[in-house]
This record gives structure tokens, sequence and C-alpha cells, in this order.
């Protein structure tokens, strides 16, 4: 009885995904939903284009340089960290898997 209640349990919460984490059948893994792989990429490139300013312009001492330089830095890094992201969520490596 209980194992058929879990089983029940565990079917619903496969079907809805909780707090923008979308639950995979095979291997029952989480994988991040692209949103939150989004917010995390932007909150990460503030952080990164903060140092990146702050070491051009310690070493330029020109402020629109420093600027122009984080703005291109932001801008291609985001992209490539949401494709970096999005490929790890398909590979299955050092995941555990239950079944």
């Amino acid at each position: 009885m209980i194992n058929e209640v879990t089983r029940v349990v565990h079917r619903e919460e496969m079907r809805r995904p909780s707090t923008g984490v979308a639950r995979e059948r095979r291997g029952h893994r989480e994988v991040e939903s692209r949103r939150r792989g989004l917010l995390k990429a932007l909150s990460w490139r503030v952080i990164a284009v903060a140092a990146t300013v702050g070491i051009v312009l310690t070493l330029t001492g020109e402020v629109r340089f420093a600027a122009i330089v984080g703005s291109a830095d932001a801008l291609v890094k985001l992209g490539l960290y949401y494709m970096h992201e999005r490929a790890w969520n398909r590979i299955g490596f050092g995941r555990p898997t239950w079944g």
C-alpha cells in the first residue's frame, strides 16, 4: 500500500515541474529551466563585468574605454555561458541515476 502511494505521488511530481525545475523521467534527474539558467548567467555577468571594468580602468585610467570593454565582454560571455549551461544540462555525466 505504501509503495503504491509513493509511486502515485512520484508520478504526479514528475508531471508538475516545481519552482522552475523541470524533471526528466529517465534517471529522475533535475534539469534547470531556461529561465533559471538565464538569471544565473545574468547575475554572474554583473559580477564579472564589474571585475573587468575595474581591471581595465586600473590599467588604463580611461573610464570610457573600460566601459566599452566591459560591455563587449558582457555580451559575448553572456551568450557563451548560457549555451554552456544548456549543453551541460543535456549531459548525464556525474549525475546519479536511479531505477
